[in-house]
C-alpha cells in the first residue's frame, strides 16, 4: 500500500539504504517523534522508497523488555503516539477488536444462558478466533495455553487503549525510559 500512513518498523531492527536514508531528510526530519522507528518508515515512503517487512526470527533475537512494567510503559508509548497522532485510525481499529474479538466473548454466556439461535454462529466466531490466533502464536513458538489468555490479553490491551486515548487527550503524556513523552 503506497501510502505512508501504513507503514510499519520495529525499532529494534531496521534496515534501508544510506542513500534512501539521506533522501527522506535523515534522522532531523523524525527527531521530535515518539516512535521514530514508525516515523522513519513513513518518511521513507513518502520519499518513494518501498518497504519490505521480513521474519528474521531465526537469525535475530532482542528480547524488547524486562518484566511487565517495562512491557506496559513501551507498548503504552506507541499505543500513545499512534492515539495522538492518527485518533481517527486508532478509534477504528480498537472499535473493531472490541465488536469482533471481546463483544462475542461476552455475548455467548448469556446467548448460552437464553437459549438464542445465535449462540451456534457466535460460538463458531469465537472458536474461529481462537484457532487462527493459535495457528499464529503456534507459529511463534509460544506455549499451547497462551491462545487461552486471549480474552484476558484484549481487555488489557483495550484497557491501555483506553489509557492511552484519556493521557493523550489531557496531554499528560506517558513515562517511557524515566522521560514523559508527550
Amino acid at each position: 500500500i503506497p501510502s505512508p500512513v501504513f507503514s510499519f518498523a520495529i525499532g529494534q531492527l531496521i534496515m534501508f539504504r544510506r542513500d534512501a536514508f539521506d533522501a527522506m531528510g535523515g534522522y532531523s526530519r523524525v527527531r521530535g517523534e515518539i516512535s521514530d522507528d514508525l516515523a522513519i518508515a513513513r518518511e521513507l515512503k513518502r520519499a518513494g522508497y518501498r518497504q519490505v517487512f521480513l521474519d528474521l526470527r531465526r537469525h535475530v533475537r532482542c528480547r524488547m523488555y524486562e518484566g511487565y512494567r517495562a512491557s506496559f510503559d513501551g507498548l503504552a508509548k506507541n499505543i500513545y503516539d499512534i492515539a495522538r497522532t492518527r485518533s481517527l485510525l486508532f478509534a477504528a481499529a480498537v472499535t473493531l477488536l472490541a465488536c469482533f474479538v471481546v463483544l462475542p466473548l461476552a455475548l455467548l454466556p448469556i446467548q448460552v444462558l437464553t437459549g438464542s439461535p445465535a449462540a451456534l454462529l457466535t460460538a463458531a466466531g469465537v472458536l474461529a478466533f481462537l484457532v487462527a490466533w493459535s495457528l499464529v502464536l503456534y507459529d511463534r513458538g509460544l506455549q499451547w495455553w497462551v491462545p487461552l489468555l486471549y480474552p484476558v490479553l484484549t481487555v488489557h490491551l483495550l484497557y491501555m487503549a483506553w489509557w492511552c486515548t484519556l493521557r493523550a487527550g489531557a496531554g499528560r503524556g506517558v513515562v517511557w525510559k524515566g522521560r514523559t513523552l508527550r
